[in-house]
């Protein structure tokens, strides 16, 4: 049986149906955060950490992500760039968490007009 897709909400990451959505949100309209968003705040707090310990740290509430999950978003990580692999286990990347400061420092700052362009603000 197949099922109908519903139309896309622009506020939820592409490729993802209102339907598949609901599997995203609390029972107060919060949105739950993903795999690979736990294993960054995890691994944020603890490290190094090998696959197993970051899934049973993870395997709490009603409702935990299973050990393939786990292991599918730590090997997509690690071959991105954002996670490095030890002896000890899995730790949050030094190079990828300076690129990510150097992002939020250059995002929070106020934009500076290129030499030689003229800019003109609109009201």
């Amino acid at each position: 049986m197949d099922r109908a897709k519903t139309p896309a909400d622009p506020e939820q990451p592409t490729g993802e149906t209102n339907l598949e959505n609901e599997l995203w949100q609390t029972d107060s309209g919060e949105r739950k955060k993903g795999v690979k968003e736990l294993v960054v705040q995890l691994l944020a707090d603890e490290r190094p950490l090998p696959v197993k310990q970051v899934f049973l740290r993870l395997n709490t509430g009603s409702n935990p992500p299973s050990y393939q999950a786990v292991h599918k978003a730590i090997s997509a990580m690690h071959a991105q760039g954002v996670l490095a692999r030890s002896a000890m286990g899995y730790e949050l990347n030094p190079k990828w968490l300076k690129s990510l400061s150097e992002f939020a420092n250059a995002a929070s700052s106020p934009a500076e007009p290129k030499p030689g362009r003229d800019v003109q603000l609109i009201l």
